[in-house]
């Protein structure tokens, strides 16, 4: 694993045929006020220019592209490749804010009890402007609140890669986009 005194932080990206959307993607994981983050994007089998798109970060990202079965393979794929001691599943067409991952890792380094770290976030309409904003979110215990209803945005949980590899990754018989 990495340097603990600063830990590696590995976001996963599947995607498939959204080039067009994944790079801005890709600009607001390599533009995180921390420093210590592998980006993986984990290519399933798409047929527009994704991979020509994807050379110009080349040395910057991991980038591996696969035969499409989905995007829970897709998933599982970039835990695989991943070294980091924090994983964090990002969509091929949302957006971290600069701060995100920095402010998860303080929380997660200071508090080892906690597995993962969720947090709040915009909705946009599809020309990027703030549609609202959701940070009405359950502290705690979160499992009765889960069993109503997911609240977490894909994207916002940090999670202990340790969790990932006490319960396992994503079961592939459960679709996900």
């Amino acid at each position: 694993m990495s340097d603990k005194k600063v830990p590696l932080v590995s976001v996963i990206v599947p995607t498939y045929n959204r080039s067009a959307l994944l790079q801005e993607t890709i600009e607001s994981v390599l533009q995180q006020t921390y420093p210590n983050i592998e980006l993986i994007v984990v290519d399933d089998g798409s047929t527009d220019d994704t991979p020509n798109m994807v050379k110009q970060y080349e040395g910057r990202i991991t980038y591996i592209h696969k035969q499409n079965e989905g995007g829970t393979p897709a998933r599982n794929t970039g835990i695989k490749a991943a070294h980091g001691d924090y994983l964090n599943f990002l969509d091929h067409d949302d957006v971290f804010l600069p701060t995100k991952i920095e402010r998860q890792v303080e929380i997660l380094k200071t508090q080892p009890e906690i597995g993962l770290v969720h947090c709040g976030y915009y909705r946009m309409d599809k020309d990027g402007r703030y549609i609202d904003i959701v940070n009405f979110l359950p502290e705690g215990d979160v499992r009765p609140v889960i069993v109503l209803g997911c609240f977490c945005w894909s994207g916002a949980p940090l999670i202990r890669r340790e969790c990932i590899d006490k319960v396992g990754m994503f079961d592939e018989k459960v679709w996900s986009s």
